[in-house]
């Protein structure tokens, strides 16, 4: 396995595909699934580099579905590395922002930001999980304004 697949959850389905739209532009494989549910049992098929976790989902949100996620990477055998999970929120509240790093998630990005911040959101992070032939160069243009 590369490294290189990322996943977007988001029940929102025009959030998640033009967030998802977004980095396959940029060259990346994406997954998405619509719920915390599918998520999880993804996650237990797929190494995902970066996982976009909305927090609030019916049925199973993101902190329950990153809990789920955690004990499964510690329990599993054999062991699997821990994966980079950012939290999608369509506030930038300084609670959700808290709750989300204290439920295991690495980030925060807040649902309305731009394409530069996800961007550099990712390229935060891949120097730890992306291998390095992948560059994250650029982002094309959306016609969702003020959304990814």
């Amino acid at each position: 396995m590369t490294g290189e697949r990322l996943l977007v959850v988001d029940d929102e389905q025009i959030l998640r595909i033009g967030t998802a739209w977004t980095l396959r532009e940029a060259g990346f494989e994406v997954d998405e699934a619509d719920c915390g549910a599918a998520a999880i049992e993804m996650v237990k098929h797929t190494r995902y580099a970066l996982i976009f976790m909305d927090l609030n989902m019916p049925g199973m949100g993101g902190f329950e579905c990153v809990g789920k996620i955690r004990a499964w990477e510690r329990q599993s055998k054999p062991a699997v590395p821990r994966s980079v999970i950012i939290a999608l929120s369509a506030t930038n509240d300084a609670d959700a922002r808290a709750h989300s790093l204290r439920a295991g998630m690495n980030d925060f990005l807040e649902k309305s930001s731009t394409k530069e911040q996800l961007k550099n959101l990712v390229r935060k992070y891949q120097t730890v999980v992306l291998p390095p032939q992948r560059t994250f160069t650029g982002l094309p243009q959306l016609k969702f304004p003020g959304r990814m």
